[in-house]
């Protein structure tokens, strides 16, 4: 414990080092303004159904109106909403107890992935490295922009349990039960890997031939925790993807794999490292734009793992390689094997070219079970996984305090992110401060225009700033939102927005009364500095009209109330 405190307390200055901007910036900053203002949103919704004890139609949020279940459009983040909910108690700022969560997160990361490594190697200072080696990776630094990615603490207090006695005691084997039920709701991404590490997990074991029918049983004893657990919401997802008819399309598979070339890059890894002019140097080369990527599995991990992976000696004047395999070294190298092949997805893109070459992950694209993974490149999380693995399994066969050192300075230098740079914008405007005075007696319906990120002057990344700070400031002013932004783009709200934007330009009075009356709002908010330049003169134009012909009654220069 007294060691566990140690490296606990060295986790956390380096992590501080690692988030001083965020840190000294609690209230006002986050680590984008693109996602993160809709994740501190999912998590307020969470927060204020906790705290009133209002369970009922849990899935409803503030935005999307009418629709219902609209939390269930993506990750319900309902874990880190249960956190949240204890800050909730000394702010009111959703921002700082986004925050304050955030950081709990990591250190839940730290701390599941140090109890795993240490039962694995029984070493304290091997399961330190590994747990920076598991919350610094380069799934970190890929995946930084995607807090539910980053939620994987349930991921590894599952395995730890699973692993605790080698997976016989039946208490052991519920609690991975319960932690696998509790990823689920932290991050679907992260269950279903989860899922399928465990299936290796006992596949393997039945391969070794230790008894076939306890493998099963305790596999289905998990998965039975699991499904008790989880099934309301499991049913609820299910439910959602008919009600709106949520599907994944091929070319989504494809558009967000890896590329094979991108383990040879690292221009996401923030280190020192990687940051220096050689690299740097080299990572130009990289030609993979689009999408999600993976990255450069780094030095510290790819070199100690090729050694233990294989044995090279020297006989009759020539080299033989071999590969030998306890169970736990093959179901290690399963991880590598499987991370990487789902990870470039169903079809070979290379740097950039999309050359059309089927891969194995073609056939798991008709899996139902796989089909929510779209992002495919973040499979890597189980590749690095792996080799993390074969990476501490070095140190533990060099067993010197000199090794431990030098891992520890190249894990420092390599794979510890600097100067991450956390942002502050302003949120909430006059406008907002006037839709809280019309919502404190009754809820209001509001309609923002532009409607979705698509039509928002500076394109669709200016777009998506705008849609998700919207969503952030409707936790100040509390109306209801017709608008909306999550993992799905509803296709009322696509619709709509085309409906409006028809109307402006051909000046259309009765098709924009029509259009806005079907949104069901009562106060619109024309947002003049977000529609594109080139047709903001239309938009202004019409909604002058239709306040002349008393269609609209304005009360400033934002906000308009249906007549």
């Amino acid at each position: 414990m007294k060691k566990y405190l140690l490296y606990l307390l060295i986790f956390l200055v380096i992590f501080l080092f690692a988030f001083q901007s965020l840190i000294f910036n609690l209230n006002t900053n986050l680590i984008d303004w693109y996602d993160y203002p809709y994740y501190v949103w999912v998590v307020n919704q969470n927060v204020e159904k906790i705290t009133s004890l209002n369970f009922t139609n849990y899935f409803d949020t503030n935005a999307f109106y009418p629709n219902k279940k609209t939390l269930l459009f993506s990750d319900i983040l309902l874990p880190q909403g249960v956190i949240a909910s204890l800050f909730s108690i000394f702010t009111s700022n959703p921002i700082a107890y986004f925050n304050l969560t955030f950081i709990v997160t990591f250190l839940l990361n730290f701390t599941a992935s140090y109890l795993f490594w240490r039962e694995i190697f029984k070493k304290e200072k091997i399961a330190f490295l590994g747990s920076l080696l598991t919350v610094f990776s380069p799934y970190f630094h890929n995946e930084l922009g995607h807090f539910q990615m980053q939620s994987f603490w349930p991921f590894f207090f599952s395995l730890y349990f699973l692993f605790r006695k080698n997976g016989y005691e039946l208490k052991y084997l519920i609690f991975s039960g319960v932690f696998l039920s509790v990823q689920f709701l932290a991050s679907v991404y992260l269950c279903v890997f989860l899922i399928i590490v465990i299936s290796i997990y006992f596949f393997i074991k039945t391969f070794a031939k230790k008894g076939l029918f306890n493998n099963i049983k305790n596999f289905i004893l998990i998965i039975g925790v699991f499904l008790l657990l989880d099934g309301f919401f499991i049913k609820s997802y299910i439910d959602t993807t008919k009600i709106y008819s949520i599907h994944r399309e091929y070319w989504e598979y494809v558009q967000y794999s890896a590329h094979i070339s991108d383990y040879i890059f690292s221009n996401s890894i923030n280190s020192i490292i990687h940051n220096s002019n050689i690299i740097n140097h080299w990572n130009r080369f990289n030609k993979h734009s689009l999408g999600e990527q993976a990255s450069f599995p780094g030095f510290v991990l790819l070199f100690p793992s090729f050694i233990t992976i294989f044995s090279f000696t020297i006989k009759n004047k020539g080299f033989e390689i071999r590969m030998v395999f306890k169970n736990k070294d093959l179901f290690f190298f399963s991880l590598i094997i499987i991370g990487f092949i789902f990870s470039i997805g169903p079809r070979l893109n290379v740097n950039g070219q999309y050359l059309e070459i089927p891969l194995l992950y073609h056939f798991f694209t008709k899996i139902p079970f796989l089909k929510t993974i779209r992002a495919l490149a973040r499979w890597s999380f189980i590749f690095y996984f792996g080799l993390t693995y074969y990476s501490l399994k070095f140190m533990k066969n060099h067993n010197k305090n000199i090794i431990f050192q030098l891992l520890l300075i190249l894990i420092l230098l390599e794979m510890i992110p600097i100067n991450i740079r956390t942002y502050s914008q302003i949120y909430i405007d006059d406008s907002d401060k006037k839709l809280a005075e019309l919502c404190i007696k009754k809820q209001k319906v509001v309609l923002e225009i532009p409607v979705t990120y698509f039509n928002v002057e500076g394109g669709n990344i200016e777009g998506l700033n705008y849609v998700s700070k919207n969503q952030l400031a409707s936790t100040f002013h509390g109306c209801l939102l017709v608008n909306g932004y999550s993992g799905f783009n509803l296709h009322s709200i696509l619709a709509l927005d085309e409906s409006i934007k028809e109307a402006a330009m051909t000046q259309d009075s009765k098709k924009m009364i029509n259009a806005l009356k079907q949104s069901k709002a009562d106060i619109i908010k024309l947002n003049k500095d977000k529609i594109p330049i080139q047709v903001s003169g239309e938009y202004v134009d019409i909604f002058n009209k239709l306040t002349q012909e008393n269609r609209l009654a304005k009360t400033d220069d934002k906000l308009y109330i249906m007549q």
